[in-house]
């Protein structure tokens, strides 16, 4: 008796030192937001379920272990895609900015004084726009950076595992893990959303900034039409 509740403590504590350090980066990350601080308490919950589950004996939890599989795959593929929407905003609006400053500065004409009053007031006007796409370039890099993630524990917690439960509870037991897991990779995509949502915004308000140009260089051509007359 003794010796199995020293395995189940042993199991207990190697899931505890696998995500303590998440537990902390969960802790510190975005403090300050109730959203998070949800998020954390969610975590937290799903670790303590995790260790204090007792398998129930004749139930069938192969359902359960792949139901959690595909929480977790579905998680991972938000992950990607949050990541592949980040990257596009970098490529297109950055391209697109180079682009434009790029025609911008080569169609400016100097050798006339209405061809300088038109360049200035376009480049004026654009500036703007392109300080915005930066500004929206700099939110989806953001959320390309680094960041902590959940990872499945080591070798020795599954043979921990094998050696303390029975042979029908191990599977169910080895895999509830992911409960934590997947409550860790919803705050991970929870904060990548965030900051793709704000470089969407940023992208859409930069698009709409290089309307200030072309509106500004027709009033411009205007004015300048009306004095030559």
């Amino acid at each position: 008796m003794s010796d199995a509740k020293d395995s189940r403590e042993r199991v207990a504590r190697a899931a505890r030192e696998s995500y303590e350090k998440f537990g902390r980066w969960i802790k510190e990350a975005w403090a300050g937001d109730a959203t998070d601080h949800l998020s954390e308490q969610k975590y937290v919950e799903a670790l303590g379920y995790f260790e204090s589950f007792q398998a129930k004996e004749g139930a069938d939890y192969v359902p359960a272990v792949e139901f959690m599989k595909e929480s977790l795959q579905r998680h991972i593929e938000t992950d990607r895609v949050l990541d592949e929407k980040a990257d596009s905003i970098v490529k297109y609006l950055g391209g697109g900015a180079a682009v434009v400053t790029a025609g911008t500065l080569f169609s400016l004409k100097t050798d006339t004084r209405s061809g300088m009053i038109l360049g200035a007031v376009v480049l004026a006007t654009l500036l703007p726009a392109l300080i915005c796409a930066v500004w929206a370039i700099l939110a989806a890099v953001a959320v390309r950076k680094p960041r902590a993630s959940a990872v499945l524990p080591d070798a020795p917690f599954a043979i921990q595992c094998a050696e303390h439960y029975p042979k029908d509870a191990i599977a169910i037991n080895q895999w509830l893990i992911l409960h934590p897991m997947c409550q860790a990779a919803m705050f991970r995509n929870l904060q990548k959303s965030r900051g793709v949502g704000e470089a969407h915004k940023r992208y859409i308000l930069a698009m709409a900034l290089l309307l200030l140009p072309v509106a500004a260089a027709a009033v411009t051509l205007a004015c300048l039409a009306a004095s030559a007359r």
